[in-house]
């Protein structure tokens, strides 16, 4: 499994839904419905909340180690990879 994000793992992304949404061209409802539906599985964590913006983070259901970010990102980077290991199936 590959993750790409804005941001080195573990810290929040500093831009809000809207701007997320608006850059993607998604719909407004189908984009706050998938952010409550990652947030309430757990795919996505509340990192910081601002006067009514919402900033997430992945969630321990990404994968546990995604919780916590040790790594910097290089100046000027757009986007980080990072190959996590699928979590062990019980």
């Amino acid at each position: 499994m590959y993750y790409a994000t804005a941001v080195p793992l573990g810290e929040a992304v500093p831009e809000s839904i809207r701007a997320i949404r608006e850059r993607l061209g998604l719909a407004s409802t189908s984009s706050a419905r998938s952010v409550k539906k990652l947030h309430s599985s757990g795919w996505l964590t509340l990192a910081s909340e601002s006067a009514g913006l919402k900033f997430y983070c992945l969630g321990p259901q990404a994968h546990p180690s995604a919780a916590v970010s040790s790594e910097a990102q290089p100046e000027g980077a757009m986007a980080s990879a990072h190959h996590l290991p699928p979590p062990a199936r019980d």
